[in-house]
């Protein structure tokens, strides 16, 4: 029997960390998958422990012929992430049209619950959904509910869970083994409180229109901080976690902004799951990783103050943490978490209802084995 040929491609932090565990086992089950990436998601992918080849412009024509060369066919099937929105990069679209114009199945791993329909649209208004794989891996069915409210066809969608999230919790275990350890190496006390920003890079992406953006959060976050750490006479470290997005020298200014606490800034340094692990508090906007550390069971906050749309963050939407758009109710939540005890046990309890499909891993893989076998995903 041939062996089954797969093109893997993700450039995005979050895209890489839910493709890369598909293509480890597709590996496993004797698949030949060839992975592109280009820009920061070939570091991303390296961190996984998976080689990629780089791909910083699209060419079929050239994308062709190199595949024809080590192959000597074209591959039977494009598995791509859908995490760049269409001002940052073609390269997932383009794919897809090419797979669909060689009659190639390709299939797509979302990775969050927002921007659904601008995952799918070219960069103009007039190009909404234009970009289509054949079949969608979503999260869940409020996932699937919310892609068919903006546009998304129903026969295209296949729920099979978020693969980046198998294994949290025992990764999670481990790295906070070696808390102490992750810790010394970002420049952090063992003995201090620790308050993580998740940084993204929302300012470049949307501007104004979403009523904050990683810069105002960050100063709001840092002010809070400052005051409760003066008033209760406790040391308090806030870290500050770029996204790969980010440019450093944005932030590097907030490093000594506040007297009463110390400020770090780490990057690449430290991975996802290591700086959930060195944190007792994660804060941040609408970051997949926000996600990851409620699933960690560190209390976590997501700030969108003065938003101006609806949650993009789907823990706020299932009442597993609030939803949380002024000044006020940031500060009262990130105080209270830190010097209330009881308040304390109250939240990680209402975060622990945020429930994630199991085995999600195992539910694409499915659904790729059946497209390429030429089943149908769907009676």
């Amino acid at each position: 029997m041939p062996v089954k040929k797969a093109l893997a491609f993700a450039r995005e932090a979050g895209g890489v960390a839910a493709v890369s565990p598909v293509c480890k086992e597709l590996v496993r089950q004797g698949w030949d998958v060839l992975v592109f990436s280009k820009d920061n998601g070939r570091d991303a992918f390296a961190r996984k422990g998976i080689s990629c080849m780089d791909l910083p412009i699209f060419d079929g024509m050239s994308l062709e012929g190199f595949l024809k060369g080590k192959w000597g066919v074209l591959p039977g099937l494009v598995l791509t992430s859908a995490a760049s929105l269409p001002t940052i990069d073609m390269t997932e679209k383009l794919l897809w049209r090419w797979a669909s114009s060689r009659a190639i199945p390709s299939v797509a791993i979302l990775d969050q619950w927002q921007n659904y329909a601008l995952r799918f649209s070219g960069p103009g208004a007039d190009k909404k959904l234009e970009y289509m794989p054949d079949t969608i891996c979503v999260m869940d069915e409020l996932a699937r509910r919310e892609m068919l409210y903006e546009g998304l066809p129903d026969d295209r969608l296949a729920v099979t869970g978020q693969p980046a999230f198998d294994g949290i919790r025992k990764e999670h275990d481990a790295a906070v083994s070696q808390r102490r350890e992750i810790r010394k190496r970002a420049g952090i006390s063992d003995k201090t409180t620790v308050v993580m920003f998740v940084a993204e890079a929302l300012k470049k992406d949307f501007g104004t229109s979403l009523g904050y953006d990683e810069i105002s959060t960050v100063q709001f976050a840092g002010k809070i901080l400052d005051e409760l750490a003066a008033r209760e006479k406790t040391d308090i470290t806030f870290m500050i976690r770029l996204h790969p997005e980010n440019k450093k020298g944005e932030f590097d200014r907030f490093a000594k902004k506040w007297s009463a606490i110390k400020t770090v800034v780490a990057g690449k340094e430290l991975a996802a799951r290591e700086a959930i692990a060195a944190s007792d508090l994660v804060v941040g906007m609408t970051s997949v990783m926000l996600l990851e550390s409620i699933i960690s069971g560190v209390p976590t906050v997501s700030l969108q103050i003065n938003s101006r749309t609806p949650s993009h963050c789907v823990a706020t939407k299932a009442n597993a943490i609030p939803f949380i758009t002024t000044e006020a109710a940031g500060k009262s939540a990130i105080s209270s978490v830190l010097c209330d005890v009881a308040f304390r046990k109250r939240y990680l309890d209402a975060q622990k209802s945020f429930n994630i499909r199991e085995n999600a891993t195992d539910g694409c893989v499915a659904v790729l084995n059946k497209i390429i076998s030429g089943e149908r995903l769907r009676s």
